[in-house]
């Protein structure tokens, strides 16, 4: 220990658990922890608050270079700043198998190591982005969007037949959803199931409050092609019908 003050050196054996200075103006220009301890505090008397004098700024060092600065940006009170801006020199990355949260209580980004990514407002959760790529919204999606239909994307290009009798195998109706009573209208997955397979998967809704179990969804772009089918069918009937044939 250097006492540039008083000209006096010397040598002390610290307790490694904890190490107090005691002064009103005591400071340094570099501090080396090379133990394999659990980490550093910077603490103020009452335990909660940190004072950084001079610039405000916490600095974290390697090979010479800043990776991390940590700048006190607008005045706070009782020595507690309201505002932090941290200027990182590389990529911020968790790297262990924990969860992130960025925001407040109410509004957050919930990284979840489980699902995906929690999107949250007014301290419910809104939106998730799961692990497998489906993005699941509590809400309506209002907004424009286009559905990749490129012929050079696809092979095994079959008409659909018989679209007029698959058609006719199922129903549309109204109806009043479980959760919300909110008022729709459309298809029963399990009938179009029937007729067209591949316009049915079996999802885990997020938001339906039993996140384990497995409900029909479909697909109502598919049905595009079933019901232009289904038209050219019912024109052809038409046409030989005008013509006086019979079928």
């Amino acid at each position: 220990i250097v006492d540039a003050a008083n000209g006096t050196t010397g040598t002390i054996a610290p307790d490694l658990t904890k190490l107090t200075i005691n002064g009103t103006d005591v400071t340094t220009s570099a501090a080396d922890l090379t133990n394999a301890i659990a980490g550093f505090v910077l603490e103020d008397g009452d335990g909660t608050e940190v004072t950084v004098t001079g610039g405000k700024e916490v600095k974290f060092v390697e090979g010479g270079g800043v990776d991390i600065n940590w700048t006190d940006t607008s005045t706070g009170s009782d020595a507690d700043p309201y505002d932090l801006t941290f200027t990182l020199n590389a990529d911020m990355r968790q790297s262990s198998n924990v969860d992130v949260y960025v925001g407040n209580t109410a509004d957050e980004i919930h990284f979840d190591t489980d699902v995906g990514i929690r999107f949250s407002t007014a301290g419910a959760e809104d939106m998730r982005l799961t692990d497998g790529g489906d993005l699941h919204v509590d809400g309506d999606v209002i907004g424009f969007s286009t559905t990749i239909s490129d012929q050079r994307l696809k092979h095994d290009i079959n008409k659909i037949d018989n679209a007029l009798d698959k058609v006719s195998q199922i129903n549309g109706y109204t109806f009043t959803y479980n959760d919300g009573g909110k008022h729709s209208a459309g298809v029963i997955a399990q009938e179009i199931q029937n007729v067209l397979p591949s316009a049915v998967e079996s999802k885990k809704l997020a938001f339906s409050g039993q996140d384990d179990v497995e409900y029909k969804t479909v697909h109502y772009d598919q049905l595009h092609g079933l019901l232009i089918e289904a038209i050219k069918e019912l024109k052809a009937e038409i046409e030989e019908l005008k013509n006086g044939g019979t079928k």
